[in-house]
């Protein structure tokens, strides 16, 4: 046969085989389905092809339309498993039959979709009841398990078990866009997240209390559970039996991505698996004046496990260098590895400068792990490590008492091919870089090095040379860059001259987001109208005295703004640049002032109620808040603070910590059209009262005092911000939906009002006046008749008030018949 001949079709089925199950399954259906070929059709519907079909990316309606009419009821018996969005779920399940499905998974998972389906009314009722027995929710519902996440585990996880009544294997995982969606059930009764059948759970919770819930008989038939930690020193002890020994369990993960102190928590929680046949462990410890070695882990752990068959960990002890008794290596580390009969395994000892053990200064990072390295994240990897490509680490963190040349970045890039988020925390500069110089009248001295996944770089810990070495395409090409954090912005002017260098153009044509850490030029601060600097908030905060204070975030007008709590080893930076800061101020320029009115407004961070201290306008200062939060923010609020730090606004800051009583509550205004005049309107009390009213009291005229929702007097909560969610909500409260169409005049009792939508983060009521403009109060901040450009409002449509973007309608508010709480 001559081989220029030879078409697909002459190939045997073996080889047509090989070659189509490298496409997706849907791919190879939707290609091959009907084409006038019995050969290729019957290859198509074999159940190679058709047992596990995966609609993740695919957001064309004829393409699903042509599944659910034409494919799906030809194979609907070969079908065991379904992936997809919840906005197709409905039309794929009810396109037929499917009697042998057993598995779904369901990504961009929200509370609205539980609420909708997994009940008794639901039409997908009889599946999910009767024939699912392997759920998988890839979890896009940060906002809610953020704010609320006692009552999302009560209602959404809980309910799950429930309804999903031959479910025996659940799995909670966090979608890329989640920071880290974790669930408490700490003080929860045995019967809230039980299950007869249970087997496998994946899922991640807050502290180390919640793991021991689990375990404590409510999923008695649980023989798998993988569990990712979040605050794992968080362990009160209280109602644990932890003696009790847990024979089900086979397989038992444990990760978490923070060094704690509570290993012999651990060693006792372990010991109760003495059937154990699988163990994976990621876990990082401190305070400790020894290392965790392998004879460590055999005598604590694996002598106690002998059905054990499989082990995969990565352990790391963190020590500050006065508790060594010598010098340690790598080599000391491995044969305790070796004298255990671990075979598959290496270790890493890196000394670095840093925060060990709540003291500063030079550390030792001692870490040993099995090969293939499973895990996506590692952190403290210094200059040396061994030559082991790390295929699935995609996070790295890197750090080390000596610089960091181009050859070891060279190695980087090498052995970690799939690296996507990397950060740089050295202050040494480089001592070979002014050794390889590039211009065009010079030879290059090295390669150039290619990270073709980089997407994030953090250098903000770091000194300058770093930054020259990735974003100068000489040394270093990134075509994926989208996020840089550096120390100042001087460092990336430097290196850029003012981003108009050639050389790192290319490297920084895809940057959406820029992060620093300081301003050398000038750092902004808070002032008031005549220019003077607001010192007193700073002042404040250099005598708070309290072991965790909260931080608020001021980002949200109508739902309740995140809270978080920090810790002392956060404060005692804050407070040092806060003392430069206070040191310096009168060289200080006046910052930019912004004309925003909604959105992000600042932060509070207090012991007390009573002795709230107010930030913003200090970028410095707020980004080390933020950073303090982010693992309890989502990546929209992120990115949204993150472009307004710094930001001082025109008007006096903040008022809403000044607490006057307004005491007789609902106070109602009247049916007529409302004036704009917050110093007297309802006796003054959006004023008095502002940080307990938000913009949803300020819409309908009625201080509560309750920061109200729509629905709550009713007993209606909101399932999911969107349009019609809050529509119906607030229709129960009283309100009348008028339309879309842009009010003339006033109704002729009552007011105007107006809904918007920051889409999947929060929603902003805004009202007419008898001027004919527009005012809102902007959730605890202060009322105000601007938008963002500092413009009248005239048109809320059509107005700048985002990233409340999303038009919802007008409505007519008449007080007397409105309820609201």
């Amino acid at each position: 046969m001559n081989r220029s001949n030879i078409h697909l079709l002459d190939l045997p089925d073996e080889i047509l085989l090989i070659i189509l199950k490298k496409l997706n399954n849907i791919d190879v259906l939707y290609s091959l389905f009907d084409i006038n070929n019995g050969r290729l059709d019957i290859l198509a519907q074999g159940i190679t092809f058709t047992d596990i079909l995966k609609f993740i990316s695919i957001d064309n309606i004829p393409i699903i339309d042509r599944f659910c009419i034409d494919i799906l009821p030809r194979i609907n018996h070969n079908v065991k498993c379904f992936a997809f969005d919840p906005v197709f779920m409905e039309r794929i399940l009810l396109a037929t039959d499917y009697p042998n499905l057993t598995k779904l998974t369901i990504i961009h998972f929200q509370k609205a979709i539980a609420l909708n389906y997994f009940t008794d009314e639901s039409s997908l009722r009889s599946i999910f009841q009767e024939q699912i027995t392997n759920l998988i929710l890839i979890s896009d519902d940060e906002n809610e398990m953020e704010c609320l996440p006692n009552i999302y585990a009560e209602d959404v996880y809980a309910d799950i078990l429930i309804f999903f009544k031959n479910l025996k294997k659940l799995s909670f995982v966090k979608s890329s866009v989640v920071l880290d969606s974790r669930l408490p059930f700490y003080y929860s009764p045995c019967t809230t997240f039980s299950s007869p059948i249970l087997t496998h759970l994946y899922i991640n919770v807050e502290t180390l209390d919640d793991c021991f819930y689990l375990l404590d008989g409510r999923l008695r038939k649980l023989t798998t559970l993988c569990v990712n930690v979040h605050h794992m020193d968080t362990f009160s002890g209280y109602g644990h039996n932890i003696n009790k020994k847990l024979l089900n369990l086979k397989y038992f993960a444990l990760k978490s991505s923070y060094a704690f102190q509570k290993y012999d928590i651990i060693v006792l929680l372990l010991r109760r698996m003495s059937n154990l046949e699988k163990l994976t462990l990621n876990i990082s410890m401190e305070g400790r004046n020894s290392i965790i070695d392998g004879s460590c882990v055999q005598h604590d752990i694996l002598d106690h496990m002998p059905q054990l068959r499989s082990f995969t960990f990565y352990i790391c002890t963190y020590i500050g260098p006065i508790t060594l008794p010598y010098k340690l290596s790598s080599e000391d580390i491995q044969q305790t590895l070796t004298n255990i009969g671990q075979q598959h395994v290496s270790s890493i000892v890196n000394y670095f400068t840093g925060c060990v053990n709540s003291d500063f200064g030079i550390g030792v990072a001692c870490s040993m792990f099995s090969l293939p390295f499973e895990f996506d994240y590692l952190q403290d990897l210094g200059n040396r490590f061994p030559s082991i490509v790390f295929s699935y680490v995609t996070y790295l963190v890197i750090r080390d008492i000596i610089p960091f040349e181009h050859e070891f970045f060279m190695r980087i890039a090498r052995f970690f091919p799939l690296l996507k988020h990397l950060c740089i925390r050295n202050k040494k500069s480089q001592e070979l870089d002014g050794l390889m110089t590039f211009s065009s009248d010079n030879c290059q001295l090295h390669s150039i090095i290619e990270y073709p996944h980089l997407a994030i770089l953090d250098v903000k810990f770091s000194d300058t040379d770093y930054v020259e070495q990735f974003l100068n395409e000489t040394k270093t090409f990134i075509p994926c860059l989208t996020e840089l954090g550096v120390s100042f912005v001087d460092d990336l002017k430097a290196v850029t001259k003012d981003f108009t260098r050639e050389e790192t153009r290319r490297n920084c044509s895809k940057m959406k987001i820029i992060h620093c850490l300081l301003f050398s030029l000038f750092v902004s601060i808070s002032w008031s109208i005549d220019g003077q600097l607001i010192k007193e908030d700073l002042n404040k905060l250099l005598n708070l005295d309290c072991s965790n204070p909260m931080v608020i975030l001021h980002v949200f007008s109508a739902t309740p703004n995140p809270v978080w709590m920090i810790n002392i080893k956060q404060i005692i930076p804050m407070k040092n640049l806060v003392k430069k800061i206070l040191n310096d101020y009168e060289n200080h320029l006046l910052p930019i002032n912004s004309t925003r009115t909604v959105g992000y407004q600042g932060f509070t961070i207090s012991c007390s109620t009573d002795n709230e201290i107010f930030i913003h306008g200090l970028n410095s200062l707020e980004n080390q808040l933020l950073e303090s939060g982010k693992s309890y923010l989502s990546k929209t609020i992120i990115e949204h603070v993150s472009e307004n730090l710094g930001k001082s606004l025109f008007l006096t800051k903040y008022t809403s910590l000044t607490r006057i009583n307004c005491d007789l509550v609902p106070i109602k205004g009247s049916d007529k059209v409302p004036t704009f005049s917050p110093q007297t309107g309802n006796g003054g009390c959006f004023v008095k009262k502002q940080s307990k009213n938000n913009c949803y009291a300020y819409g309908t005229n009625i201080v509560t005092n309750t920061y109200p929702q729509p629905g709550r007097y009713s007993g209606t909560k909101l399932s999911a911000i969107t349009c019609e969610t809050v529509r119906k909500a607030a229709v129960l409260d009283g309100l009348v939906y008028y339309g879309t169409n842009l009010p003339v005049g006033h109704p002729k009792s009552g007011h105007f009002v107006a809904l918007l939508l920051w889409p999947n983060a929060d929603y902003h009521w805004i009202r007419k006046d008898a001027t004919g403009f527009w005012s809102h109060k902007p959730g605890a901040g202060a009322v105000t008749n601007k938008d963002n450009t500092g413009s009248l409002i005239n048109n809320p449509s059509k107005s700048n008030l985002s990233p409340w973007k999303s038009f919802c309608g007008y409505y007519i508010a008449q007080p007397s018949k409105i309820n609201i709480r």
